[in-house]
């Protein structure tokens, strides 16, 4: 990796914070805690907070079926917002991955032109980028774990139908300003206001990135490493959603993953913490928190 930020929060306050390596190799800049970066599949944590915050306000229940909120949503997704949040919909993940798990050759071949799509061209909202694949079968049966990037691209698109934003307006309005997050936020390469870490593939060359608005909430984020625990922060503090609904989201599911959020215990302590992995820096990133303990990313 050409660098790593690390940031340590406790009581509001951080303990630790900085950056190693290089933001950019060839010019020789410094990797700090302050540099922007994409934090991948963290989104999805804060696309379940996003949905708890509309849960709050009224705008969607838990227990709704998504197809309620999608118009045009096939019959076949038959499953509530928080199956589909806790990844238990049985959505279609990136086709390479569904190869790996022994999927139809055919399926495959039929989701790695979507992906392609999906990879390569700018959506206005989720329910559009949603409506590229969701015509594709459910991978398993509904309540059954499967992780999926693409599910969280249909609960954007089931926030936009209860909302009426835009998944990434949304974002920003309820998260990004309403809190004082300035760096976390969709992903937009056009926006140079900040300090935006070079990309890097895997050999470590420099990548000149790939289209991420079409999966908002389940990888096209991104931020600050100073901001992510400032996100973390707020959180356990109830000072974005309430305890209540801290609660409901960090529940076991059976299968050790809600609302974006991977739950386990550690020393007795429950354990809250969500990994993601991308091309660009970071290559992989963590943000976890033990009852008692600080936030460490």
């Amino acid at each position: 990796m050409p660098g790593i930020a690390v940031a340590v929060m406790q009581d509001g306050e951080f303990r630790y914070l900085r950056g190693f390596g290089h933001a950019n190799v060839n010019d020789d800049v410094w990797l700090d805690s302050g540099h922007v970066l994409r934090i991948a599949s963290v989104s999805k944590g804060i696309g379940g907070v996003l949905t708890m915050r509309a849960v709050e306000d009224g705008q969607i229940d838990p227990a709704d079926d998504v197809r309620d909120h999608v118009a045009g949503l096939p019959a076949h997704h038959a499953y509530t917002v928080e199956q589909v949040a806790s990844n238990r919909a049985c959505v279609r993940h990136y086709a390479g991955t569904e190869a790996a798990d022994g999927a139809d050759p055919a399926d495959v071949a039929q989701w790695q032109a979507e992906d392609t799509d999906l990879s390569t061209t700018w959506y206005a909202n989720s329910t559009a980028a949603a409506a590229e694949f969701w015509d594709s079968d459910l991978v398993c049966s509904i309540g059954d774990g499967h992780y999926s990037t693409h599910g969280y691209t249909i609960l954007g698109a089931a926030l936009e139908g209860a909302t009426g934003t835009p998944v990434a307006e949304l974002t920003e309005s309820e998260l990004t300003a309403a809190f004082g997050l300035g760096t976390l936020r969709p992903e937009d390469l056009s926006d140079t206001s900040v300090r935006r870490s070079t990309f890097y593939d895997g050999a470590n060359d420099e990548y000149g990135g790939d289209e991420v608005s079409w999966k908002v909430l389940g990888g096209g984020m991104e931020s600050s490493i100073a901001d992510l625990a400032r996100f973390g922060d707020k959180l356990i503090d109830g000072e974005i959603v309430g305890p209540n609904s801290l609660d409901a989201m960090w529940v076991d599911t059976g299968w050790s993953y809600a609302y974006g959020w991977s739950i386990s215990t550690e020393d007795g302590h429950r354990r809250i913490g969500k990994n993601g992995g991308a091309d660009g820096p970071p290559r992989t990133c963590r943000c976890t928190r033990t009852t008692g303990s600080s936030w460490r990313c």
